[in-house]
């Protein structure tokens, strides 16, 4: 008999009779279970510059993660897992609440976050770190008896930067439910971004957590990251929509370039707070957000007070510490400022320019408008490698392949998304029998170019909420 459970699911119902057929044991039988369905969201505009205050566009697709959580007795936090490179074989991971304390203190985020990777289960820091953050924010005192928790997928995955936001999204989710908890979804969210940031060590923002949480399909959810506000949600026109393509490729070093690139960007923002503080401006007026700078402000005032290149002792000197927690700077090290900071202005001004162009395709249905909003992707693509290089061969393989085939064959724009070097492009397009050939036919190219398969991501059927919560027996 198959012990695993299947990572190809279709829904919350299939997940629920898998898991009562081939995890029951790890359940108490009879008791109270709930299980929580969140969409993996697709970064389509903005996401990179969350950080500094941008306007984000996200969008919830079928790729679906599922997490089951139950209380238990033992003193024990269980973690059973799915993966994609361990064959569909669970992992599981039995950890006692202890982990989570010294001297009857809850310990901090890095010490915790060690702790978990000394136990070689780094896997589970998604879901273990949301118990952390929930401890640390005084959301419940104590996790009683203990909790079983199981996770599985709709679609093949691997616990990396792309899908664990969604994993934080479900469990945040179905542990919220179980215990009773009232947290609003963007405080949940905001949770999420927390343990993302200090357990996973990934210095993203909130948005991916809250499309997981707060999408609707068919539908793109505008974020306002200052810190978090839903500003709306935009309908896509009709018969366009956005597609995602996983190149097949994430370079290992994808983290430390972010990371890096952020870095010079928070430095940036330390030097363009000298000069408001020289002239006497009054900071609050901004509160630190690059994305509040208009570009012609930015232009005007401070892209010349900007260094192009700058080596990390020399900025120290001059400036000391850029203020963001989340990143250091590396003495030897010789940042990019000036262009790793503009992207994250220019990239807030484009999302709204994004924005305006579809709502106005909606509202009149005039075709150029798409042909701008496209012109909008491919920028943004440009500036995510050329500003911030966190762009990869494969990914502008993609996108100059589908620009060429252009709006004759129904393609609008493609843009790297996410945190970049590799990992997904999405695409404005028509949903056409045209435009979806025009894309096989690059992704064909593409493979018999590289090796790398590829894997579609496809917005959410109409009417599916990006979380669904159940309680099962």
């Amino acid at each position: 008999m198959d012990t695993t459970i299947s990572s190809n699911l279709s829904n919350i119902d299939a997940f629920a009779r898998q898991l009562g057929s081939q995890l029951g044991k790890e359940f108490s039988p009879g008791s109270t279970k709930w299980v929580a369905r969140a969409a993996v969201a697709l970064d389509c505009m903005g996401g990179f510059a969350e950080y500094c205050g941008a306007l984000t566009l996200t969008l919830p697709t079928m790729d679906s993660v599922y997490v089951a959580v139950q209380t238990r007795q033992d003193q024990n936090v269980q973690v059973t897992m799915v993966m994609d490179d361990r064959n569909g074989d669970p992992a599981t991971e039995v950890f006692p609440l202890a982990l989570w304390y010294e001297d009857d203190k809850l310990v901090n985020a890095a010490t915790f976050a060690r702790r978990v990777e000394e136990l070689n289960a780094a896997w589970a820091k998604p879901v273990v770190g949301v118990l952390h953050v929930l401890l640390a924010g005084g959301h419940v005192p104590h996790w009683g008896g203990g909790l079983t928790i199981a996770v599985a997928g709709s679609s093949p995955f691997q616990v990396d930067a792309a899908v664990s936001p969604t994993i934080t999204a479900a469990t945040l989710a179905a542990i919220c439910k179980c215990l009773g908890l009232d947290i609003s979804p963007t405080d949940m969210a905001l949770l999420g971004q927390q343990s993302q940031n200090y357990i996973m060590g990934i210095p993203t923002g909130p948005s991916a957590v809250a499309c997981g949480l707060l999408g609707e399909s068919g539908a793109l959810l505008q974020l306002l990251c200052q810190p978090l506000e839903v500003v709306g949600r935009l309908t896509m026109p009709e018969q366009i929509i956005m597609l995602g393509v996983d190149c097949g490729v994430r370079h290992r070093a994808v983290v430390d370039k972010f990371r890096s690139a952020r870095t010079a960007a928070f430095m940036g923002r330390r030097i363009i707070e000298r000069c408001l503080e020289t002239r006497g401006s009054r900071t609050h007026d901004w509160n630190g957000y690059l994305a509040r700078l208009s570009a012609s402000d930015y232009v005007d005032s401070f892209r010349d007070r900007l260094p192009t290149k700058i080596k990390g002792e020399d900025f120290i000197e001059r400036f000391g510490q850029t203020g963001d927690l989340l990143t250091s700077i590396n003495e030897s090290v010789v940042y990019k400022i000036r262009s790793r900071t503009e992207h994250h202005i220019y990239e807030n001004m484009r999302t709204h320019q994004f924005v305006e162009r579809l709502a106005r395709t909606g509202r009149t249905g005039e075709a150029g408008l798409l042909l701008e909003a496209g012109e909008l992707m491919f920028a943004s693509h440009w500036s995510y490698g050329q500003r911030c290089g966190l762009g990869s061969i494969e990914t502008d393989r993609i996108v100059s392949s589908l620009r060429r085939r252009g709006s004759e064959a129904g393609i609008f724009g493609a843009r790297i998304c996410g945190l970049g070097a590799g990992g997904t492009v999405v695409v404005l397009m028509r949903d056409t029998e045209a435009a979806h050939q025009a894309v096989r036919e690059t992704l064909a190219e593409y493979t018999q170019a590289t090796g790398y398969q590829t894997r579609l991501m496809c917005g959410a059927s109409d009417g599916l909420p990006s979380c669904i919560v159940q309680r099962m027996g």
